[in-house]
């Protein structure tokens, strides 16, 4: 009786065929199959899979089709993101999330970036402050905090700003908004409260606009 029905359950399995497959766009094709079921499919699966018209076809291998059509699709997508810029980790799963993608594929496309060196949380790190320097000056509190938003370690996120921002940058900043803020004619008072408000240490805050003063 049970070996009647692991012969019934193979036969199943082979029971569909591809009766159809017709051109979407220049990235897809829909496969139609004899159950009246059809699905989107890259057309580079369709070559690397041998698949064509009046092929059987059974549910596992429809499967296999499927998660390597999507899997193709969301790693063009994140090549695609990384194209326009650096991205964390966290940042490149949430954009891949948005697009509907699966937990699975994401951290498989995750961990082959990775190991490509095209996801580097160090070096994006170190790029995003470089850049905050130069178009938003701010101090080291507001660093980290923009970092852990970005998805990246304390432990990393506190080692790269330690290593990047001495006390002499962190002065620079601070002059160069001092000069900037004066120069909108705000007093010195709605200075310091906006320079804290950026995460710039007290002490420094007040030697400079003392030196001013002077």
């Amino acid at each position: 009786m049970v070996v009647e029905e692991q012969e019934g359950d193979f036969n199943s399995q082979r029971d569909n065929h591809i009766i159809q497959i017709r051109r979407k766009n220049k990235l897809k094709s829909i496969i139609y199959l004899s159950d009246n079921t059809s699905f989107d499919v890259i057309n580079e699966i369709i070559i690397k899979k041998h698949i064509y018209e009046g092929k059987e076809i059974t549910p596992t291998e429809i499967e296999h089709i499927k998660n390597a059509s999507i899997g193709l699709e969301a790693e063009r997508y994140a090549y695609s993101i990384l194209s326009n810029g650096m991205e964390s980790q966290y940042t490149l799963s949430l954009k891949l999330k948005k697009k509907k993608f699966n937990k699975e594929i994401i951290d498989k496309i995750i961990t082959r970036l990775k190991e490509q060196k095209y996801l580097d949380d160090c070096e994006y790190a170190r790029a995003w402050i470089s850049s905050r320097i130069q178009t938003h000056p701010e101090g080291k509190r507001a660093f980290l905090a923009g970092l852990l938003k970005k998805g990246i370690k304390y432990e990393v996120a506190k080692s790269t700003i330690e290593s990047m921002i001495t006390d002499e940058i962190e002065i620079e900043m601070i002059r160069f908004l001092v000069d900037k803020l004066t120069d909108n004619a705000k007093s010195h008072d709605k200075i310091q409260k906006i320079l804290i408000s950026r995460g710039f240490r007290y002490n420094i805050i007040r030697n400079i606009l003392k030196e001013i003063n002077k």
